[in-house]
């Protein structure tokens, strides 16, 4: 597979930060062993099992979009709303990314020292997330005028990441977590 310079820097920052997400949570999870249960807030217990399987769910999302957008989208002609090209999508990972990544030790150190004026920061990164997530959703809801599996796996997939990132971070989430 030949991937054009603009899609080699998608999967390059993918390739750089998606290990940074994962080692900002496995970093988290591990250095506030006592504190971190303190993430859910007051989510009831019921509910901590599915929101925890759509994380699942939206990871493999991710794939899905991701997928179609190295292997089916030529960065040469695309435009996403008619006005950017393929580096909207590289905007949008980078937001998702980075933000994510901040997300976690943001959160634990709002509680580790409870820093009730971190929640407005924190729930500000939740929303970039979203954006990212969103634009990803958008842009590739545009991208086809004749639908091909690939494309339909991706919007599909993009709205299986939105489902966590939107929904259940961006708006559900920041109403039950609490300092």
């Amino acid at each position: 597979m030949t991937l054009h310079r603009q899609q080699f820097e998608l999967l390059f920052l993918v390739l750089l930060m998606g290990p940074m997400v994962l080692t900002s949570y496995w970093l988290g999870i591990n250095g506030y062993p006592d504190i971190v249960q303190g993430l859910w807030g007051d989510i009831p217990e019921s509910v901590r099992g599915p929101y925890t399987a759509n994380m699942f769910v939206a990871a493999t999302g991710f794939f899905l979009f991701l997928h179609h957008l190295l292997r089916h989208v030529d960065p040469t002609s695309v435009r996403v709303l008619n006005r950017f090209g393929y580096r909207f999508f590289t905007v949008c990972m980078g937001l998702i990314l980075v933000f994510s990544t901040v997300w976690m030790p943001l959160s634990l150190h709002a509680l580790d020292h409870g820093r009730a004026d971190l929640l407005l920061p924190i729930e500000f990164v939740l929303w970039l997330v979203a954006i990212g997530s969103l634009g990803i959703t958008i842009g590739v809801a545009k991208l086809e005028r004749s639908p091909t599996w690939s494309w339909r796996l991706a919007l599909l997939g993009s709205l299986m990441f939105c489902s966590q990132t939107v929904v259940l971070d961006g708006l559900i989430w920041p109403r039950f977590f609490h300092i």
